[in-house]
C-alpha cells in the first residue's frame, strides 16, 4: 500500500508507528520552508508535485483537513484516494467480523477523537463519570489516545485507542445499533453521527466548537434530525454554529464542569497586579493583541504590572513571531509548559486573567479564573461574554484591538478594588452554570430523556 502523508506535525507523530506499517512515498505541506526536506527518509514535496508520484492513497494528518482536501480535490485528486484522519485504519483493511466483542457488556459507548488534556476531552472525561454513577456500564473510544486515559482508568472506565473510528466501518457501526445510547464528541465526528443517524442508532451529539476553528470550515450538511439524534452545543457559539454550518436548529445548550479547587489566595494583594493570558499561542488566541496592548501603556502603570503568557508554543509562524514581538518586550514572562495542576496552584499569583480570542466557544481558563474568584477581560467574540454583565461580574472589550484591552487593564490599575470585587461577583456565574453539582443535574436530566 502506497501512501503521501499531507502534514509533518502533531498528527503524523501521533500515528507515525502505524503509518510507518505501509510504504510511505513521500510527505506534501504547504509550508515552503518544509518542501526540500526528508522526515524519516522520505522526502516533503510540494502539493503540485503530487500528481508524479504513484500512491493509493493521500492520508491528510492536519488540523487543516477540510482546506486540505478541497485543495486537494480542486487540483484533480479523485476524493476516494484521500483519508481523513479518522479514516486512515481503512489502509489495513481491519474491519472484521466480531471485532468489537468488548462492546457487548456497555450500555453506553463514547467516541472521541482525543483523549488528551484539551477542553472538550475533560468535558466528556466529566460526562462519562456521571453516567458511570447513574449506573450504566461504559466505554470510550477514540482516534488517538491521550494522558486522560490514567484518569478513565481511575475511574474503572474502558478506554480503546480504535484507528478505524471513521463512518466506514460497518463492523463498528453494527456493533453500535445495540447500545442504549452512543455519546459523540465534538463536530469532527459530523460524519460519524450522520452514519448512526441513518442507521437509528441512538446518538447524543455534543459540539464544543464555534465559528471559525478549524475543525468547523466545512462545506454546509443538511442533517435530518430524527427522533434517535439528540444535539448538545457548549453555550451559545457552539449552537450557532450547528445552526449555520449543519443548518439545523434542532440543538440544545449543555454547558461543561469546572472542577472546584480550594486553597487559592485573593487577588490583587500585592502592589504588582498581574495580567496571565493561558492557553495555546495561536493567532486566534490573540497573544500578539496582548502584547502590543502592553506597549500602548504609560511608563506609570507598567511599573506597576507584571505580564505573564502561558501556552504550548507550537512550531508555526505565529509562534516565531511572538518570539520577534517578545524580543521587543522583555516585560513579559513566557511559561511554556505548565500543568494543570501546577496551573490551579499558579492562579494564586494571578490577578487578572485576559482572553483575546478573535473565537472561543467558552474558555475553559476563563471559568477557572471565575471559579478562583478572578476579575476576566474577555473578548466579545466568545461564548462566556453573554453570561457576563459588563463591569459588574467581568469586562468584556468594546472591541476587539490591543487599544481597547490597554485601556481596560489600566482602568483595572487605578480601580483595584472595583476590579477585586468584580472578581469576587464571577464566582456566581460559576456556581450557577458550571459547577459540578449543576453539571450532574443536567447530565442525568439529558440521559433520562434521551436513553433507550
Amino acid at each position: 500500500m502506497k501512501i503521501i502523508i499531507f502534514g509533518t506535525g502533531d498528527y503524523y507523530k501521533r500515528k507515525r508507528d502505524y503509518l510507518n506499517l505501509f510504504e510511505i512515498v513521500a510527505f506534501a505541506d504547504n509550508d515552503k520552508h518544509k518542501q526540500g526536506l526528508y522526515i524519516d527518509e522520505k522526502p516533503v514535496i510540494s502539493p503540485e508535485m503530487i500528481s508524479s508520484y504513484d500512491y493509493d492513497y493521500i492520508c491528510t494528518m492536519s488540523l487543516y483537513e477540510e482546506e486540505i482536501i478541497v485543495q486537494l480535490v480542486e487540483s484533480g485528486v479523485n476524493e476516494d484516494k484521500i483519508l481523513r484522519y479518522s479514516q486512515i485504519g481503512i489502509l489495513a483493511n481491519e474491519t472484521k467480523k466480531n471485532r468489537y466483542e468488548y462492546l457487548d457488556d456497555s450500555d453506553i459507548v463514547f467516541i472521541t477523537n482525543v483523549t488528551d488534556y484539551s477542553g472538550g476531552s475533560i468535558a466528556l472525561f466529566n460526562f462519562s463519570v456521571v453516567i458511570k454513577k447513574m449506573g450504566y456500564k461504559c466505554v470510550v473510544l477514540t482516534i488517538c489516545d491521550g494522558q486522560l486515559r490514567s484518569e478513565y482508568q481511575r475511574e474503572n472506565i474502558a478506554v480503546y485507542e480504535e484507528i478505524n473510528l471513521s463512518e466506514k466501518n460497518d463492523a463498528l457501526i453494527n456493533a453500535l445499533t445495540k447500545k442504549r445510547i452512543v455519546v459523540c464528541n465534538t463536530i469532527i465526528l459530523r460524519f460519524f453521527v450522520e452514519v448512526l443517524q441513518r442507521k437509528d442508532v441512538n446518538t447524543l451529539w455534543w459540539i464544543h466548537e464555534s465559528m471559525g476553528f478549524l475543525t468547523a470550515r466545512f462545506k454546509a450538511y443538511k442533517f435530518i434530525v430524527n427522533s434517535n439524534l439528540h444535539v448538545y452545543g457548549v453555550g451559545p457559539k457552539a449552537i450557532e454554529l450547528f445552526n449555520k454550518q449543519l443548518q439545523c436548529t434542532s440543538i440544545d445548550n449543555l454547558l461543561y464542569m469546572v472542577k472546584k479547587v480550594e486553597g487559592c489566595k485573593g487577588a490583587f494583594k500585592d502592589s504588582i497586579v498581574t495580567f496571565s493570558i493561558i492557553g495555546l499561542i495561536a493567532d486566534y488566541k490573540g497573544q500578539d493583541i496582548f502584547i502590543e496592548s502592553i506597549k500602548l501603556m504609560s511608563d506609570y502603570d507598567l511599573a506597576r504590572c507584571r505580564f505573564e503568557i502561558i501556552g504550548k508554543k507550537p512550531n508555526s509562524f505565529y509562534t516565531k513571531n511572538i518570539d520577534n514581538l517578545l524580543k521587543e518586550n522583555g516585560d513579559i514572562v513566557i511559561v511554556e509548559n505548565m500543568s494543570h495542576d501546577d496551573l490551579m496552584t499558579h492562579f494564586s499569583n494571578i490577578d487578572v486573567i485576559v482572553n483575546v480570542s478573535s473565537f472561543d466557544t467558552m474558555p475553559t481558563v476563563v471559568v477557572e479564573g471565575m471559579m478562583n474568584k478572578r476579575c476576566c477581560i474577555v473578548s466579545p467574540h466568545t461564548g462566556i461574554a453573554n453570561y457576563i454583565e459588563n463591569y459588574k461580574n467581568g469586562i468584556i472589550l468594546k472591541e476587539l484591538t490591543a487599544m481597547e484591552l490597554s485601556k481596560e487593564m489600566s482602568w483595572i490599575l487605578n480601580n483595584q478594588d472595583k476590579a477585586r470585587e468584580i472578581g469576587l461577583q464571577s464566582y456566581e456565574i460559576y456556581e450557577k452554570h458550571f459547577c459540578a453539582e449543576i453539571f450532574e443535574e443536567n447530565v442525568r436530566r439529558i440521559i433520562h430523556s434521551c436513553i433507550r
